[in-house]
C-alpha cells in the first residue's frame, strides 16, 4: 500500500481518491485549485445557442464538460473531446454525438481536421493546455475560444501539502502543468515520487531539478495509474 497525495481539483479529486482506495492505497486529498465559473449558466447557454447551426464544440478538459450539465442548449450539437473521461462527462450531460481524441490537444486537432467540420467553438478555462486554435488554423478551420471557468489557487493547499508529506506520503499525482507549478510553489523540490499525466505536466518538475518523475504514456487517468504502478514496482 502506498500513501498518495491527490492534487487535482474537485470533483475529480474524490473520484481519483476512490479509485486509489479500491487498489488498497491511502489517498490524501490536497486539491491545489478551486474551479470557479466565469459565466453564469444562462450566459453560457445563450452563447452556445447563438453559435452557428453547423458549429461544433471542442472540450479540452473535464471541467469544461461539467459546465454543460443542466444548461438549456441543443444536445444534438456535435462535441469533440480531448479524452475519454471528458467525452463520458459530455455524454452524461445529455449530448449524444460525442467523439473522443483519446489523447492531447494535438490529437484533438487532428480528429477535428479529419472530419472537415464547420466552425469550432472551444470551451475552455482561463489557462488552456496547448494551442487548439493555432493547430486548427493550420488545417484551415476557424476556432473561437469561449472561456467558461477559471482554476483559482486553493488558499490552504500549501499547508495541507506539507502536512501530507510530514505524515508519510511518498507519491504525488499531478494532472496539469498548472498543478505541477503550484505543487513546486507549495513544497519545493521534494524527494517523493512524482507521477505526471503528460510530458507537459513533467516539464515544470524538471525545471525545478526534480528527478523522481514517472510520466503516463497517454494523457488519461488510466495511463496515470499505470505509471503509478510502474513506479511502485521499482520502489
Amino acid at each position: 500500500m502506498a500513501d498518495i497525495i491527490v492534487t487535482r481539483t474537485e470533483p475529480g479529486a474524490r473520484a481519483t481518491a476512490a479509485r486509489l482506495s479500491t487498489l488498497g492505497h491511502r489517498a490524501r486529498l490536497v486539491p491545489l485549485g478551486l474551479i470557479e465559473p466565469v459565466m453564469t449558466d444562462a450566459a453560457l447557454a445563450g452563447a452556445l445557442n447563438a453559435a452557428p447551426a453547423g458549429a461544433v464544440l471542442a472540450l479540452t478538459s473535464a471541467n469544461a464538460a461539467r459546465r454543460l450539465t443542466g444548461i438549456g442548449v441543443d444536445r444534438a450539437r456535435l462535441i469533440f473531446a480531448v479524452g475519454d473521461s471528458t467525452a463520458d462527462l459530455a455524454r452524461q450531460a445529455g449530448f449524444g454525438d460525442v467523439e473522443s481524441a483519446s489523447g492531447d490537444v494535438r490529437a484533438l486537432a487532428r480528429l477535428i481536421a479529419a472530419r472537415s467540420v464547420g466552425p469550432v467553438l472551444h470551451l475552455r478555462g482561463e489557462e488552456a493546455a496547448g494551442d487548439l486554435a493555432g493547430a486548427l488554423a493550420d488545417a484551415g478551420l476557424a476556432c473561437r475560444a469561449l472561456v467558461i471557468y477559471r482554476n483559482a489557487p486553493a488558499p490552504d493547499a500549501p499547508a495541507r501539502a506539507r502536512a501530507a508529506i510530514r505524515a508519510g506520503a511518498s507519491v504525488v499525482l499531478l494532472h496539469s502543468p498548472r498543478g505541477a507549478r503550484r505543487w513546486i510553489d507549495a513544497v519545493g523540490a521534494t524527494t517523493i515520487a512524482h507521477i505526471a499525466l503528460s510530458p507537459a505536466v513533467a516539464a515544470p518538475l524538471r525545471e525545478a531539478a526534480i528527478s523522481d518523475i514517472t510520466i503516463a504514456e497517454r494523457s488519461d487517468e488510466s495511463s496515470l495509474f499505470d505509471a503509478l504502478a510502474r513506479r511502485l514496482e521499482r520502489a
